[in-house]
């Protein structure tokens, strides 16, 4: 129930305000769904005051966000102001049929912010021998581009190794066999050796991995880069087929509703068949639990959130691998990649030494420096709502 209809209700003290009960219902049910109307004597604002009232409720959240995020307003040059929320309260915010709000601003990362950026994808799961097609990513592609990403994709460990250098993050999809084994004149070891090598030093340089595994065996390439860098392993399969809620992430299907990769998240799609950590959690911390009580989604962060030291890259896990094509679709998916690839980034965590104010200096004043603070262009261009 929204904190505006609770006023509304706790303001019903008297006889006579029952009795006007009805108008003051009405004002605040515009108010929580439409949340930027001013109704008085039954006419609707003008314009202007529309215009007035989402920068004013925009500022709201600017100022929530910077304060509970990063208190350095150069963020909001790549982070959205809903960052961090699930944004149903937001004043544009209309919901899909999985009840997750529609449009790009709901997302972790700003439309065209990460120009410059590389995301090296590792695909090595086969497709002569299992059902997976090479195709398997191509649905993100577009996701990612539009943040601004140019996106690598790659067959084979060896091409990820020679491109590795250049990438800002990178993902890995797992399989169930070393594929660079085959035409190579060293032994498997000698190769898994050299791929991890060169993941443990490009996580050491502080750029992000995700790695993607799904039921037991496509965890191979997962395990190798787990047991070196966060001391644990995955396996075993279990069902899923079901949608996660917003709460906290360690509950029974719940994933962690304030972890910035939520941001725009109210629903989502757990996978079909799901590996999990066997061995503990290691350096990991529980983002999503599935519907049959296992961790489908870690995630290693930095100190003083997490066990990382602060030179490190972050690093995220998923389970159920099948959400890259299967159940793209599915409930809060096509954002979850996006947010979970910027997040990687760190951005946040770079941005925190060069705070020179305090959060609660942060004033409107403050923010109009930035002009992409000011009167966003997501608002500027929402559709006009017109109250009844």
């Amino acid at each position: 129930m929204s904190k505006h209809f609770i006023k509304g209700m706790y303001s019903l003290k008297s006889e006579s305000d029952i009795k006007l009960g009805y108008n003051k219902f009405r004002t605040e049910v515009l108010r929580v769904y439409n949340g930027i109307f001013k109704v008085s004597v039954g006419d609707a604002s003008s314009n202007d005051q529309v215009m007035a009232r989402k920068k004013q409720d925009r500022e709201h959240y600017l100022m929530r966000f910077l304060r509970r995020t990063c208190p350095n307003p150069d963020i909001l040059k790549f982070y959205n102001v809903y960052s961090g929320t699930d944004g149903t309260d937001a004043p544009d915010a209309q919901l899909d049929h999985h009840k997750n709000p529609q449009g790009t601003q709901f997302d972790l990362g700003r439309d065209g912010c990460f120009k410059g950026m590389t995301l090296l994808v590792g695909l090595f799961t086969s497709t002569e021998d299992t059902d997976v097609p090479a195709t398997a990513i191509e649905k993100s592609i577009p996701i990612l581009e539009q943040k601004g990403f140019e996106v690598i994709v790659v067959p084979n460990e060896e091409q990820f190794i020679q491109q590795l250098g250049a990438a800002s993050a990178c993902w890995i999809v797992s399989s169930y066999i070393f594929r660079s084994r085959f035409g190579s004149k060293l032994k498997t070891e000698a190769l898994e050796r050299r791929f991890v090598d060169a993941c443990e030093k490009f996580h050491k340089t502080g750029r992000g991995i995700m790695l993607w595994a799904d039921n037991g065996p496509f965890v191979y390439h997962a395990n190798l880069v787990l047991k070196r860098l966060m001391k644990t392993e995955l396996g075993g399969s279990t069902p899923g087929q079901k949608d996660l809620a917003a709460g906290v992430g360690t509950d029974k299907q719940c994933f962690d509703r304030n972890h910035l990769v939520a941001s725009g998240i109210t629903r989502l799609y757990e996978g079909t068949t799901i590996s999990y950590p066997l061995v503990g959690l290691g350096d990991l911390q529980v983002l999503a639990t599935s519907s049959d009580g296992h961790p489908v989604i870690c995630f290693a962060d930095n100190e003083p959130h997490g066990k990382l030291q602060t030179s490190r890259g972050r690093v995220m896990v998923d389970c159920g691998f099948t959400r890259l094509w299967v159940e793209f679709n599915e409930a809060g998916t096509s954002r979850y990649i996006a947010n979970s690839t910027i997040w990687l980034l760190g951005i946040d965590n770079m941005l925190q030494p060069n705070v020179s104010r305090d959060p609660v200096e942060i004033t409107s004043e403050v923010l109009k420096q930035n002009n992409t603070i000011n009167v966003p262009t997501e608002i500027a261009n929402s559709p006009q709502l017109v109250p009844p």
